[in-house]
């Protein structure tokens, strides 16, 4: 992988959380794995009985299928400049196995599992 230096005068990133990352500079491997159980209940108390457990569900337990990168495509890049020059970004949020790069990055693996539930009021 050609490298090329990335250059970035301004950056606003409002939010990361759960295990999401806001990287600067050159990253050799990253992986994020994140697992989460969202429960959106009405009315405004939650009680013991209200607790989800990873262990009550099978997608918790399942393996992720990773594409595999043996791949035969042929392809050539011409690169005008050897830098990459960026005023300015901005960014909302990065979450849940998430990634916001500026710099090179040779390998990602990035999973997340969530489960979300609605509880309505009989």
């Amino acid at each position: 992988m050609n490298r090329r230096i990335a250059s970035v005068n301004q950056i606003q990133v409002n939010t990361v959380n759960f295990s999401g990352i806001l990287s600067i500079g050159d990253t050799e491997n990253s992986k994020q794995i994140s697992r989460g159980i969202a429960l959106q209940k009405e009315g405004s108390y939650f009680t013991k009985k209200d607790e989800l457990f990873f262990e009550d569900f099978p997608l918790f337990k399942m393996e992720p299928k990773i594409v595999s990168n043996n791949n035969n495509v042929q392809m050539r890049t011409y690169q005008h400049d050897e830098n990459i020059h960026v005023q300015r970004v901005k960014v909302v949020g990065v979450t849940t196995s998430s990634i916001m790069q500026i710099g090179s990055l040779r390998h990602l693996e990035a999973v997340a599992w969530l489960k979300h539930f609605r509880k309505l009021m009989d």
